[in-house]
């Protein structure tokens, strides 16, 4: 066998067919780019680009919607623009009051496109003023208005992502079962905030409730409740009120003018507080029975009392501070003592081993 070295031609040869292959590659590439950019020019998308969206996907279109059916507007009704909706359409609402009272099975978008969230105002009266039943639904920089009894937004299966949003409500403001929903950026002003039941998923971000009752009311196995600064009222009931197994994550909140507790936890719900305050509650801060409680890093501030057994459960706190308290910072039961866990460490303003009548 004759050597690449002892050959000069020979080598002179591979180099010319490897730059042949180089040169062959290179001009497909440049072809490819001249069509992709020929089809652009022609209203059309790259080849390339179609093969990775799959055929289900669609872009979605914009309507107007107006109230006062100013000229280039789609619908002048909210009812109507839904109807004519399709998954992926976005409905501007421009300033105005919409009669609200329909229901939404699709993956739409409704924004307001007025200057604030009060200018474009879903007025709704009776059960309910605004229905998700299915799909993906995304409202924002609206306020959504219920005269009526009932719930002012009712989300029974899909998702629902409310921002920067109001909503109003002389019954319950928003009711989530076996649903998704993310709030964030709003305020709600509602008998009880929000409420999740069965197996939902909510999240609440930088978002103020002031409520009649509680606040934020869950319950359920399976329902899992993450409130991230966020500043939440309550009058009459406990600010929140978790049962029935729920699970819920509150950081960096703040939860005051409850007329039973911050919080109550009860019949086995989950309840983590971390870096948040407690205060201004007529009641104690954290009610328990048969309910689990942890507390890191939270401020708890003129209350009757800092915790309290209503019946056996169990109770972490870790680096808290428990401050102008009327009266004890642990109250229970003699005989729930046997059957109460306690466990923690660094924290100032409470004994977790001293019970009280």
């Amino acid at each position: 066998m004759t050597e690449l070295r002892d050959d000069p031609s020979m080598l002179e040869d591979v180099w010319i067919q490897v730059l042949l292959i180089f040169t062959i590659i290179a001009g497909l590439f440049c072809v490819n780019f001249f069509i992709d950019l020929l089809v652009v020019r022609s209203g059309g998308e790259p080849a390339r680009r179609a093969s990775t969206q799959g055929s289900g996907s669609s872009s979605g279109r914009q309507r107007i919607v107006d109230a006062a059916a100013s000229p280039g507007s789609d619908f002048s009704d909210l009812a109507s623009a839904i109807a004519s909706a399709s998954d992926g359409d976005v409905l501007s609402l421009k300033p105005g009051t919409y009669r609200a009272g329909v229901a939404i099975s699709k993956s739409i978008t409704l924004t307001g496109a007025g200057g604030s969230p009060d200018d474009v105002v879903l007025s709704g009266a009776g059960s309910r003023a605004l229905a998700v039943a299915g799909g993906r639904v995304s409202i924002g920089h609206l306020t959504i208005s219920q005269s009526g009894s009932g719930d002012a937004v009712a989300v029974g299966g899909g998702s629902l992502s409310l921002m920067d949003a109001r909503v109003k409500s002389s019954g319950d403001g928003l009711r989530v079962v076996d649903a998704d929903l993310e709030i964030g950026d709003s305020r709600i002003e509602a008998r009880t905030g929000v409420l999740a039941e069965g197996k939902s998923r909510a999240r609440i971000l930088r978002s103020r409730i002031d409520a009649e009752s509680a606040a934020v009311n869950a319950s359920g196995l399976g329902t899992e409740l993450r409130l991230e600064r966020a500043e939440l009222r309550g009058r009459v009931g406990p600010t929140i009120d978790a049962g029935r197994f729920a699970k819920l994550v509150i950081q960096e909140s703040s939860l005051s003018h409850g007329g039973v507790a911050a919080i109550r936890a009860t019949s086995g719900a989950e309840v983590t507080v971390s870096a948040s305050t407690l205060s201004d509650i007529q009641g104690c801060a954290v009610v328990i029975d048969r309910g689990i409680v942890f507390l890191d890093g939270d401020q708890i501030r003129r209350v009757e009392c800092g915790i309290a057994f209503h019946a056996p459960g169990s109770l972490r706190v870790v680096d808290s501070r428990f401050s102008d308290l009327a009266g004890p910072g642990l109250r229970m039961k003699r005989e729930f003592e046997k059957d109460v866990i306690l466990s923690g460490s660094g924290n100032t303003g409470i004994d977790l081993y001293i019970a009280s009548r």
